[in-house]
């Protein structure tokens, strides 16, 4: 089955069909529920979030974010609450179910749209086609702080209760004038790059996850401020230096970073390490300053076609509570059709990483071939003492490519949950 979106969370799943309907399943959604149901349709959704226990929707066009309750009790209840009117009502208006969900309005300008809508444990981050960032605090009640992941000083939090309403947009004034071109969201803290190539981070940073050291006075951020990645390669000013690509989950940032000398991109990565997400072969508690994951930086790979070194891009990185998953951008294997390699690491005390074990993986590593109840498992010949075992590429998951029987694009593609991961067929 095709999807356009798959979102894993505590205890609740939402995928996106080919047609732009919402299916959910679950406990959180219903512990009856044994398969996925429909929940939405006829709204041409693209994207999807969770966050709170409610579902948040993103339009294909772009102009509108629904939100709607993530268990099939809290949606009965809206609908049955706006049923019970009046015997007047009853009489002279036509009988119509009640849709459960609201909409989030966003102010957008002329051929303005919403690009990209990314979610936290209590917050989520919309960017619009023009740059513009808005933030708000996800779910159906009032926070009484927050941790500085909306990006605005005055909603860090008064202690009074209800101070922070749901749902309601907040422009991160700070960024004005800035054009944004990707978001990220981790559990209490936010991400943004811009077209110049520079990332902005704000919120908790009690793991370092802000990319920026860890103090006192630094434990929460409510203002973006701009990660000096020039440091890191001990260059003065971004000139040498871009940020092509951003990725944040749990209490971790990923940094894709290139560098114009090389012309080769490297990964860096902030933030909590004690399930080993930093890739380093080393689990530490926190991290402020990033550090690179050597073993998928400046990914090279020889090309017998004209007889040169050429780059493998890393084309996406999926972050999940605690574990992560990277997808290659090696389009071409032995057959000429698409085979990106996929690798992972990180926590699988929840055997996440689906590799058969529990214990975590500190270093990146590829995934093996998934198993398929058609196929008969091969015997497995005896190993003579001293004899030396070796993993064959064609025992390595490789993601394809292609196209669906209507004729458009396909992928496989990987995406990390709170305690799962998943592979679909994308469209």
């Amino acid at each position: 089955m095709e999807l356009r979106d798959l979102v894993l969370g505590d205890s609740l799943g939402v995928a996106v069909t080919a047609r732009g309907d919402l299916l959910a399943w679950g406990d959180g959604y219903d512990p009856a529920a044994i398969v996925p149901e429909l929940i939405l349709s006829s709204k041409n959704i693209r994207s999807v979030q969770i966050s709170q226990g409610r579902i948040y929707a993103l339009t294909d066009k772009g102009d509108k974010i629904y939100s709607i309750p993530g268990s099939r009790k809290e949606m009965q209840a809206v609908q049955e609450k706006e049923q019970d009117k009046s015997w007047y009502f009853s009489i002279f208006t036509p009988y119509r179910k009640t849709p459960a969900f609201t909409t989030i309005k966003v102010p957008l300008g002329t051929f303005e749209s919403i690009k990209q809508i990314v979610a936290g444990y209590y917050h989520l981050v919309i960017l619009t086609s023009s740059g513009k960032v808005y933030t708000c605090i996800t779910g159906s009640k009032p926070v009484y702080s927050t941790e500085g992941q909306l990006g605005v000083p005055i909603l860090l939090g008064d202690g009074e209760p209800g101070s922070i309403a749901p749902e309601r947009l907040h422009e991160v004034a700070t960024l004005r004038g800035v054009k944004i071109v990707q978001v990220a969201a981790g559990e209490s803290h936010s991400v943004v790059r811009d077209d110049r190539g520079q990332v902005w981070s704000f919120g908790s940073n009690s793991h370092g996850q802000l990319g920026l050291n860890y103090t006192i006075e630094t434990a929460f951020i409510p203002i973006p401020s701009i990660i000096p990645l020039d440091k890191l390669y001990n260059v003065k000013g971004n000139a040498d230096v871009f940020c092509e690509y951003i990725a944040a989950g749990g209490n971790n940032t990923l940094f894709s970073i290139r560098n114009r000398k090389s012309n080769l991109a490297d990964l860096w990565i902030s933030g909590s390490g004690l399930h080993g997400q930093h890739g380093t072969g080393r689990y530490l508690h926190m991290q402020g300053v990033p550090i690179r994951v050597k073993s998928l930086s400046g990914i090279q790979e020889y090309c017998e076609t004209d007889k040169s070194y050429k780059e493998i891009p890393i084309r996406y990185i999926s972050i999940g509570k605690r574990h992560l998953a990277a997808v290659l951008d090696n389009a071409t294997g032995v057959d000429s059709k698409v085979q990106r390699e996929l690798l992972i690491w990180g926590g699988n005390d929840w055997f996440q990483l689906g590799n058969g074990k529990r214990s975590n993986l500190p270093r990146p590593d590829y995934m093996n071939r998934f198993l398929s109840t058609l196929e008969k498992k091969p015997k497995k010949k005896p190993v003579a003492e001293g004899e030396e075992t070796v993993k064959f590429v064609n025992d390595r998951q490789h993601l394809g490519a292609g196209k669906s029987k209507k004729g458009g694009k396909i992928e496989e593609t990987v995406v990390c949950g709170d305690y799962g991961s998943a592979v679909y067929w994308k469209c």
